[in-house]
């Protein structure tokens, strides 16, 4: 398997970790406290895809930089939303507040 479909697929399974989290995360009232320790977990694989990811593409070649370019502006607004949301969540802008 080349280097950049290697990092193609550890990408996608950080963006399918990204979304089981959010299900996991978001099912509080259901799954108790074991919510709690999915999300850490998943959380827990998700650092060592990173570190893995952007280790790749210390070493790699122009392909590999340019997969990297494209991993990072798609993660940038995702964490901008997250960081919105926190800030003015749904209910409160939506309430007037």
């Amino acid at each position: 398997m080349r280097e950049e479909w290697q990092l193609v697929a550890i990408y996608t399974v950080i963006i399918a970790a990204l979304v089981a989290e959010v299900i996991v995360g978001s099912s509080w009232m259901t799954l108790g406290q074991t919510a709690l320790i999915g999300v850490l977990v998943i959380a827990k694989l998700q650092a060592a895809l990173v570190f893995t990811f952007f280790m790749f593409g210390k070493y790699g070649t122009r392909s590999v930089a340019l997969i990297m370019l494209i991993s990072v502006s798609t993660l940038l607004p995702l964490f901008l939303a997250f960081a919105f949301s926190i800030e003015f969540p749904p209910h409160a802008v939506a309430g007037g507040r």
